[in-house]
């Protein structure tokens, strides 16, 4: 199920008007990276691998959805919808912090926090329609 969901979680960010927005972000985490460099040689500090952090977002609230699913006719099981929204809340301090503390650098930490939490997005979008059992 954690393949599938994530599976899911990809294509809902790679249809419609979702593709442009996964394009740009995509489009602008390389350019920052390859401009920036933010893990070259004289910019080698722990908030710099730390951005990446926001990325196991993804992982974790699929993990959720998949742990927390809803069989038909069951009762919501509240600490997945609890252990979600404290998930999202972190990622986004996280972000802030990250943003905030790479002075320098705030290009690719700006990009690289939109696009981790766009694909968080993505899987929260199914991981509350697994956890709901109200699926579109």
């Amino acid at each position: 199920m954690f393949l599938t969901y994530t599976l899911w979680a990809i294509e809902s960010l790679l249809y419609g008007p979702s593709l442009f927005i996964t394009l740009a972000l995509v489009i602008q985490f390389i350019i920052a990276l390859i401009m920036q460099k933010p893990f070259g040689r004289g910019a080698r500090r722990a908030i710099h691998w730390f951005s990446l952090a926001s990325f196991v977002l993804f992982p974790l609230v699929t993990a959720v959805g998949v742990a927390g699913s809803r069989p038909h006719g069951a009762a919501i099981q509240r600490w997945a919808v609890y252990t979600v929204a404290f998930l999202f809340c972190t990622s986004l301090f996280w972000a802030i912090v990250v943003v905030w503390k790479m002075k320098g650098f705030r290009w690719f930490a700006v990009s690289a926090s939109l696009l981790a939490l766009w694909l968080g997005l993505g899987g929260l979008f199914i991981a509350g329609m697994s956890i709901s059992g109200d699926w579109l």
